[in-house]
């Protein structure tokens, strides 16, 4: 039997144990260090994307083959992430101070894939080539109306070339953003232009044809000569397929590792953990179209109380997945020029009523609709809102934009139409209000949607006129430094924001999905999936 003071005794040692620290103690094992991994050469990746009709880069008009031959081709200038100019295969320029002449030098020793040397000669020959296309008028290009502002272009030494244009203009740059092809492949630029050689897949780019199989593949290999850092991958495949669900199909049975997809539930394409949705903002610019000859939409706190009035989070969480990105200008949101800290419009029913009733509009009959005396009239909130059919999440977007506008106490009424027949009562002024889209330019001027002089004629087909909008977008127009083009383009935002001559819903996104395989950082951006690739690397035991 244990005696109390035994009893105590231990009691007393256990204490100590525990207070010093010589109690059993459970060891954690070590963490193993984890091996840091670096890039390696070697590899191939494969792309699925449809078979173009033409591999000629400034007549292919097909979004997975715009792609895809950007890995072979390159211009005297492309955009960086942030949609800023960079240079390419011209190193700088320089601009005189009247601002419409324009010369290029070329970086030296340069080669085409086969060899031959990059010169001024190649830039003056697209440029004819470009010309030469227009001049037939039955050629579809990208970059056809690049030339438009172009007065005159010659070679300046073999690495030097000027470009004239008509004027002074921010947008200079933008429009030399095109291909540069090969001279000495080609009797003439015209006999190109008329298709009377055979075009060549040959350029300046990370990546130079290796075999293609009609119906089948393009294999590229790397350039091996390229002027920039050598990529790490060795080959890119592109698979060729019918269309996107094919493209995706192939890539859940991990027949290839890439593929673009504008279907908002790529999700379930990663959920497995091998592979991962790189999404990106697409210029899919989606609004609402207010016809300004109608007296309703004149009154700018009516065009607030909309803004206002729409729940575009719930359009986006249940139309698009969650991938759109709301806005309330047509810039897209990741853009260096997009002007952030400036006052948004989120859903709030309760302040667009309050603003409606700020500005007049009461329902004084109690029939649920809003009315208010204009030059002497009663006027009810009653409008068409049309839509294009053939366009689902549109169509379904419309329903909700409806629900909330009849929630406050305005008479909406859906009009489906198909988009050409919507497009034609546009143009025609013979609409009241409209969900549209445009697909934006990378160049980023807003006059063609705003400017007066574009009502008569031209893409201002809302009609929205003010001589303050036409000055900031000229003041705009007319600034070539980057950082005053940033205080221009500012300016003309806030102003849109102010007066809402569109009221905007979002940009639609898309993605690009990657087997896991291949490392690296990726930001692609839509006029360039393939942005870095040189930093992409597949490891040694993925290859």
């Amino acid at each position: 039997m244990i005696t109390k003071k035994v009893y105590a005794v231990l009691i007393i040692i256990l204490l100590v144990f525990i207070q010093f620290g010589c109690a059993p103690q459970i060891i954690e094992p070590e963490e193993q260090p984890v091996e840091e991994e670096h890039p390696v050469k070697g590899g191939k990746a494969v792309f699925a994307g449809v078979e173009p009709k033409v591999f000629n880069p400034i007549l292919n008009t097909e979004r997975d083959a715009y792609y895809f031959l950007k890995l072979i081709f390159e211009g005297l200038v492309d955009y960086d992430k942030d949609l800023r100019i960079r240079p390419v295969l011209a190193e700088s320029w320089d601009v005189t101070e009247n601002g419409n002449v324009y010369t290029f030098n070329l970086r030296k020793g340069v080669k085409w894939h086969d060899g031959n040397e990059l010169t001024a000669k190649d830039v003056v020959f697209t440029l004819e080539y470009l010309k030469s296309l227009k001049n037939l008028k039955n050629k579809e290009s990208l970059y056809l109306t690049n030339l438009d502002r172009v007065t005159f272009f010659e070679m300046v030494g073999d690495y030097s070339v000027k470009v004239v244009f008509d004027q002074r203009f921010n947008g200079a740059l933008d429009i030399l953003i095109f291909p540069v092809l090969p001279s000495h492949l080609y009797a003439s630029a015209q006999k190109l232009a008329k298709e009377e050689v055979e075009f060549k897949l040959i350029g300046t780019g990370p990546y130079r044809v290796k075999g293609y199989e009609p119906l089948k593949t393009l294999s590229l290999e790397v350039n091996d000569e390229w002027w920039d850092r050598e990529p790490y991958i060795s080959e890119i495949e592109m698979k060729f397929v019918p269309d996107e669900n094919t493209a995706l199909t192939s890539f859940k049975s991990d027949q290839v590792d890439l593929v673009v997809t504008a279907y908002p539930d790529w999700e379930r394409y990663s959920e497995n953990g091998k592979a991962e949705a790189k999404e990106f903002i697409t210029n899919k610019y989606d609004f609402i179209g207010l016809n300004f000859t109608n007296p309703i939409f004149q009154d700018r706190e009516f065009r607030r109380a909309l803004q206002y009035g729409i729940d575009r989070n719930r359009i986006v969480e249940k139309v698009y997945l969650k991938h759109a990105a709301i806005v309330d200008v047509p810039v897209p949101p990741y853009t260096w020029l997009y002007s952030e800290g400036t006052p948004e419009y989120p859903y709030d029913p309760e302040k667009a009523k309050e603003i409606l009733a700020e500005a007049g509009w009461m329902d004084r009959d109690n029939d649920g609709i809003l009315e208010k005396e204009i030059n002497g009239i009663k006027t009810d909130i009653a409008f068409q809102l049309m839509v294009n059919t053939d366009n689902p999440k549109r169509h379904e977007a419309a329903a909700i934009i409806k629900e909330n506008l009849t929630a406050l106490g305005m008479d909406v009424k859906l009009v489906e139409l198909t988009w050409d027949g919507l497009l034609d009562k546009v143009y025609k002024k013979q609409f009241d209000a409209a969900i549209l889209g445009w697909n934006l330019a990378n160049y980023l001027d807003l006059s063609f949607a705003f400017h007066s002089s574009q009502i008569d004629g031209g893409s201002n087909f809302v009609s929205y006129s003010s001589p303050d909008m036409d000055a900031l977008l000229q003041n705009d127009f007319r600034a070539i430094e980057p950082e005053m083009r940033k205080e221009t383009s500012s300016r003309v935002q806030q102003y849109i924001r102010d007066e809402l001559p569109y009221n905007s819903l979002y940009f639609k996104k898309a993605a690009l999905l990657v087997k896991n395989r291949i490392r690296g950082e990726k930001e692609p951006r839509e006029y360039n999936i393939f942005l870095d690739i040189n930093n992409w690397y597949i490891p040694e035991d993925k290859q």
